[in-house]
């Protein structure tokens, strides 16, 4: 997807602020020009897409809490993202991840018809994580 498209603007739907400024760091390496908005639940995320901001890309979590103030992340919570980018027949590439590459969450997308959920472990004494965000760029599906 980099390689073919240039990508000006990506939004990032992450509700753990570590995670997101890895994510951020490795696409700021790639280049340095590209814009990125962060939020950290899907409220948030779905005022941000009813705005007139055109985004090139979403980089959603698939485990997100629904509100800013909301301590429990729902498991569900960027299928939510993902339903309401379908239903407003919004063209956006995206890659929908999540940290716990857990049977359960995996059923939960499949069912939802996000097939394609890849997993990403933030291992702290390793790069394989870098890769893994590279690759979710470079591998995305439009709703």
């Amino acid at each position: 997807m980099l390689q073919n498209v240039k990508i000006k603007k990506i939004l990032i739907s992450e509700d753990n602020i570590s995670k997101y400024k890895k994510i951020a760091n490795v696409i700021n390496e790639f280049d340095p020009e590209i814009e990125i908005t962060h939020k950290n639940n899907v409220e948030d995320t779905l005022s941000e897409l009813m705005t007139e901001s055109k985004y090139d890309f979403l980089f959603q979590d698939i485990q997100l809490p629904e509100k800013s103030n909301d301590q429990n992340v729902n498991v569900r919570g960027g299928l939510l993202v993902a339903q309401y980018i379908r239903d407003n027949n919004i063209e956006l590439p995206y890659s929908f991840f999540s940290s716990n590459d857990v049977p359960f969450v995996r059923s939960i997308a499949a069912n939802a018809g996000l097939n394609d959920v890849k997993s990403i472990e933030f291992d702290s004494f390793s790069m394989k994580w870098k890769n893994s965000v590279l690759n979710l760029l470079n591998s995305t599906v439009t709703l």
